[in-house]
């Protein structure tokens, strides 16, 4: 079983808004903000988690999978940020801890997550 996607692929299947006149705010990029190698490394990078965690798992699987991850490698940052709109303020701590987990790819491969377990 493999990942399916490519970058056209992928643009295509990911909605990625677009805010007026602003490459980023609040985590959100525009489709133009990036080339075809940031969306090639964001791919890659989800790829290769998804392959990882779960290599058996059916190709739509790991390709819904590969786009949630993706997703929220978007719109998570490395780093912590402040987000300020109109009167609103938010702190963010910074994201990429458990992408596989918090994008839900994680429980959509979990059914052909190998478990190992030693005698205790």
């Amino acid at each position: 079983m493999a990942v399916t996607l490519n970058v056209e692929t992928l643009k295509k299947r990911l909605l990625v808004a677009e805010v007026v006149g602003r490459g980023r705010l609040a985590g959100i990029y525009e489709t133009a903000s990036l080339d075809d190698a940031g969306w090639n490394a964001k791919l890659e990078t989800a790829k290769a988690l998804v392959l990882r965690y779960a290599p058996a798992a059916p190709d739509a699987i790991h390709d819904e999978a590969v786009i949630r991850t993706v997703s929220y490698l978007f719109e998570r940052s490395a780093t912590f940020q402040d987000r300020n709109q109109s009167e609103v303020s938010v702190s963010q701590p910074a994201g990429h801890l458990s992408a596989l987990r918090h994008s839900g790819s994680m429980a959509l491969l979990s059914p052909w997550k190998v478990r190992r377990g030693g005698a205790v």
